[in-house]
């Protein structure tokens, strides 16, 4: 046998004892509790020990050894912890004895997530995948119960909270959702008009556009101005040398280029458009 194997064995002899424990304890629990969905929940965590105690059997037959407990110290010390914490309940509030409960059954699970996760590492690392996935379905319940201890505990504390403040609500009596005439937590939004004003970062945005728009276009301008300038004054002399008659005050004065392109333009080009002689 390697050591992996027997220390896993070890470790599962350990958890044996302590869950068989455990089906001693918990009806002690269940029985002191107070508060109903506590009671029940310790119910329900008896049943899952005894299904835990069928998977060990389950896992020690799977590794080809005899189902052995093997005294769990930290057990026998958790049980004995939670049966003061039964007893000094007597004396104490309902509320608080329930989370002094609470905190009690905590310690234990805690403690059994630890085992049973350290059992499964074992189990992975020797190849054993049945073992591990019972192991794992435990590990799993474990957890589970837990965090239900956890979400029992929060009301039970925000009521001893207000308890100790002097208030007189009961939040078991607080009915669950939000009252008819209650106002609505997000108010519904009206339509924006089209006068409304844009948010910023939105607004922002719109007004650069127009100026990136006239910015392209006036650079666009200017380049054409620069490169069609000389075209232009070129046709436009040779309409004013070729046909005075057609532009006679046009020798004295120059109009803007543009003037002069559509000018000369219909002098020359359109009579060549349509064959007609100029």
């Amino acid at each position: 046998m390697t050591q992996l194997k027997e220390l896993l064995i070890d470790q599962l002899q350990d958890l044996l004892h302590a869950e068989t424990q455990l089906t001693a304890a918990i009806p002690k629990m269940a029985e002191a509790a107070n508060h109903p969905k506590l009671k029940e929940a310790f119910e329900k965590h008896l049943l899952q020990t005894e299904n835990h105690i069928e998977r060990l059997n389950m896992v020690f037959e799977a590794l080809g050894e005899r189902p052995q407990a093997k005294t769990c110290r930290a057990m026998l010390g958790l049980v004995e912890e939670g049966q003061e914490t039964i007893d000094e309940g007597d004396d104490m509030d309902p509320l608080a004895a329930d989370l002094a409960l609470i905190a009690a059954a905590q310690r234990v699970e805690h403690y059994e997530i630890s085992a049973y996760g350290t059992a499964r590492t074992l189990a992975r690392q020797l190849g054993q995948a049945d073992c591990a996935r019972l192991l794992s379905h435990t590990l799993g319940e474990e957890e589970s119960a837990d965090y239900l201890l956890t979400a029992i505990a929060e009301p039970i504390l925000q009521q001893v909270s207000l308890d100790d403040l002097g208030a007189d609500t009961n939040l078991e009596s607080v009915p669950v959702g939000r009252p008819p005439n209650a106002k609505p937590r997000c108010p519904k939004r009206s339509p924006r008009s089209p006068n409304a004003a844009q948010p910023r970062h939105i607004a922002c945005w719109v007004n650069t556009v127009p100026s990136v728009f006239t910015r392209q276009r006036a650079s666009l301008h200017q380049h054409r101005e620069r490169v069609l300038r000389p075209c232009h004054r070129t046709i436009a002399r040779v309409a004013l040398d070729r046909f005075p008659s057609r532009l006679p005050d046009q020798r004295q004065q120059f109009p803007t280029t543009q003037t002069l392109l559509r000018r000369s333009t219909r002098i020359v080009i359109d009579p060549l458009l349509h064959d007609s002689p100029v």
